[in-house]
């Protein structure tokens, strides 16, 4: 089953929202064996790499934990705060925007040329 994915966002994120939501709903239950990331690769229509990105978010955030050679296991449920973070990241500024970006622009602007 393929999912229709936004390909003008970031792809891992929908991804990992994606699965967030089937761990929160239960459907991925504590405790269970998550799919693998040849299998999330196939069912969301994504390259291996994204699927193991995803499935390495998720062990940094505590949902799941890998044991070598047995898998990916569900460790905790997340919050709908943690499921809204994965929905919605926080918007890039755009690097010419940064301040530091702008004073450091600014100075070599300034400078004459040698």
């Amino acid at each position: 089953m393929s999912h229709e994915l936004d390909r003008t966002r970031a792809v891992w994120r929908q991804v990992a929202a994606a699965v967030a939501t089937r761990i929160a709903d239960g459907d991925y239950p504590v405790g269970g064996r998550m799919p693998s990331a040849v299998d999330l690769s196939a069912e969301f229509d994504v390259a291996t790499s994204t699927a193991q990105k995803v499935m390495s978010h998720l062990q940094a955030r505590g949902f799941i934990r890998a044991e070598m050679g047995l898998g990916s296991y569900v460790t905790a449920r997340p919050a709908q705060s943690d499921l809204a973070a994965l929905s919605d990241p926080p918007t890039r500024v755009p690097d010419h925007e940064h301040p530091t970006a702008r004073r450091v622009l600014t100075t070599i602007r300034s400078r004459p040329l040698p």
